[in-house]
């Protein structure tokens, strides 16, 4: 009996640690975020860390064909230019959208900043991104200080929180954040498995 119960605690533990093993442990600071310029074709950098000319950097994971992500669209429009001292990025990560489609998606929306092709899902894998529209906020040095969702509804307008709206006046106003992670109410995002 007890050799029995030894056999198996021991296959639970090679069990647990290989689990354990697979786990993806998200970053937590990025000094730049590199991939295609949807716009211009072109491979590009972004500098996030020593980048004075901001407050912060805003990264937002959309997708071309998520309802979600495409009715919070007037809102990433409009919280842009309430926030004109932040850095605002849209990345792509969706494996399971074309090339074209995409370019088309992004092209007929006019978001007022770059939309950047995360090829192979690098940066969504890297941070942990789990569905669109995910928000991720940097300081200029770097950090994360938030992320999850960018509100508190599936679509835009629907009695909505928006946590990212808050974490970016805490920001401006010099105030400590009050929320660092909320939940991502959207559609999954389709990674690249590393």
């Amino acid at each position: 009996m007890m050799k029995g119960s030894l056999f198996f605690v021991a296959f639970m533990l090679i069990i647990s640690i290989s689990a354990m093993a697979s786990v993806t442990i998200p970053v937590t600071k990025l000094s730049k975020i590199a991939g295609v310029n949807l716009a211009s074709g072109n491979e590009q950098e972004w500098a996030i860390e020593n980048n004075n000319t901001n407050s912060g950097t805003v990264l937002l994971f959309l997708s071309a064909a998520c309802p979600c992500s495409n009715s919070h669209v007037p809102y990433f429009i409009e919280v842009a230019k309430k926030f004109p001292k932040f850095q605002f990025l849209a990345i792509h990560s969706n494996i399971n959208e074309g090339a074209k489609e995409t370019k088309e998606y992004f092209d007929q929306i006019k978001l007022p900043f770059a939309v950047v092709q995360d090829n192979h899902s690098r940066l969504a894998n890297q941070i942990n991104a789990t569905n669109t529209p995910f928000a991720l906020v940097l300081s200029n040095k770097g950090e994360i200080l938030y992320r999850g969702g960018v509100s508190n509804s599936k679509q835009y307008g629907q009695k909505v929180h928006l946590y990212l709206e808050a974490v970016l006046k805490d920001l401006e106003a010099g105030r400590e954040i009050k929320i660092k992670e909320r939940p991502v109410a959207g559609c999954q995002l389709q990674r690249e498995k590393i």
